[in-house]
């Protein structure tokens, strides 16, 4: 579902690039931090890794503020996902980001193509 509201390919990068200090102390809860670490990222850090225009800036905070506690936390989980598994097989951020707000399109197609094959058998 969450993947429906951030659907934006530099709200991801932004968001793993803010959160990965949250990663040293992983707890499972870190969901409620979700917001805060964002925003503290984008206004105090100075950094902007994925080139947000200020209106970007705005609909991330904006869309991340209509998140319920679980949807922070599944958004969390896919980061966490990324940090744990994607940097050691050296699939850029960029990539991952892509990746991961396409693959739906791309999995109807792959499932489209397995159930063709299973039809031929």
């Amino acid at each position: 579902m969450v993947i429906w509201m951030l659907t934006n390919e530099k709200y991801w990068i932004t968001m793993a690039a803010a959160c990965r200090s949250l990663l040293i102390d992983f707890e499972g809860n870190e969901g409620q931090y979700l917001t805060i670490e964002i925003t503290d990222y984008l206004e105090l850090s100075g950094e902007n890794p994925a080139g947000l225009t200020e209106n970007e800036r705005v609909n991330l905070l904006g869309s991340l503020s209509l998140l319920d506690d679980a949807m922070a936390n599944e958004v969390f989980n896919i980061l966490l996902a990324f940090w744990n598994e994607y940097t050691d097989h050296d699939i850029s951020i960029d990539t991952w980001a892509r990746d991961l707000l396409w693959w739906p399109v791309w999995a109807d197609g792959i499932v489209t193509e397995e159930e063709e094959e299973d039809g031929e058998d």
